[in-house]
């Protein structure tokens, strides 16, 4: 599948996935319940899907185990905040704050993921993200209203992604599992964590908010999870975590469409005005190269052997060459 068509699905499937939840989270206020019924129907799906033969799913090696565990509950902390965030202020300010993760992102590329440090022109792209992002703030309504601690999801929300995306890449890159097994694994493992979440939060689901309206809706946003989670995944192993976390902040222009449209902004024409100049920020953006293999010691001791002994045997053959002209000469 080739890269622009995995981005593009799953800049849909993105794009969406924020508007249903928030009208689901309208019928079911029960972030982490939410989560665990959509976290199931993917592993359910996957299931279904390799007993028919259309996916395969290997086994976990150890060290595997290990970076999808803690993937895991990283991802489960991200979308319970990611809720909890929906139901506590406004999707522009969501928006805006990841909008941000790339500026950290880039740093944990360098040191952790083997890139090359940031163009002249991806930085310039980062630092307009940056400022638009400021003066969103200095624009949001929910921040005149409640102060800084309409800011407390969103926030934790952000660094939890960014855990996420570091991680995640470290899972594609060292982990031998097709896209079905890193999607069956990330949701099996983050569905204990969620209940968790919702356990000690003191959640609860009532009878009452299942009907009709609800059960579609928490229909819909299943199936868009598991899509997202099947493209986020197939996407993450194309591009660098930074470039992934861009194309996720591009595709939120049509989340902002979706939410005027079907849920009515409340954020100010000055802070979407902003919200809009801090995407065309990322259009800008460009991946940053993978690093060149330093030549190691051994390396270049195996290279200076080798040197050596083809040179040896140039000299073999013109010593041998010199002692059949004296052959022939006598």
């Amino acid at each position: 599948m080739k890269t622009i068509t995995v981005i593009v699905l799953y800049s849909i499937c993105s794009s969406c996935m924020l508007v249903v939840n928030r009208a689901c989270l309208s019928y079911i206020p029960a972030a982490s319940y939410i989560a665990c019924f959509q976290m199931t129907f993917t592993v359910l799906a996957i299931i279904v899907g390799a007993k028919m033969g259309a996916f395969q799913v290997q086994p976990l090696s150890a060290d595997g185990g290990s970076y999808m565990a803690a993937y895991s509950v990283g991802f489960a902390l991200s979308i319970y905040f990611t809720l909890r965030a929906l139901e506590t202020t406004n999707m522009e300010t969501l928006i805006v704050f990841r909008s941000c993760n790339p500026l950290i992102l880039v740093m944990c590329d360098y040191y952790f993921l083997n890139r090359e440090c940031p163009s002249i022109r991806a930085m310039f792209s980062l630092l307009i993200i940056a400022g638009s992002a400021s003066m969103y703030i200095v624009h949001d309504k929910q921040l005149k209203l409640d102060g800084l601690s309409s800011y407390l999801y969103v926030a934790l929300n952000s660094l939890t992604l960014i855990f996420v995306m570091t991680i995640g890449k470290t899972v594609t890159d060292r982990c031998s599992l097709t896209t079905a097994g890193q999607v069956f694994y990330s949701n099996a493992f983050s569905v204990l964590p969620m209940l968790c979440l919702g356990w000690i939060t003191g959640e609860q689901v009532e009878s009452k908010m299942i009907h009709t309206k609800s059960m579609v809706f928490l229909l819909i946003s299943s199936v868009a999870g598991a899509s997202i989670s099947f493209f986020g995944w197939k996407c993450r192993e194309l591009t660098s975590a930074t470039t992934y976390t861009v194309v996720g902040i591009m595709n939120k222009v049509l989340t902002e469409v979706l939410n005027c449209v079907f849920l009515h902004s409340s954020a100010s024409q000055e802070g979407i005005f902003w919200l809009f100049f801090c995407i065309l920020g990322g259009m800008f953006y460009e991946q940053a190269p993978k690093k060149s293999a330093p030549e190691t010691e051994d390396a270049k001791g195996e290279v200076g052997e080798v040197k050596e002994g083809l040179l040896q045997q140039v000299e073999d053959q013109d010593v041998s060459v010199e002692l059949m002209k004296i052959k022939d000469i006598h």
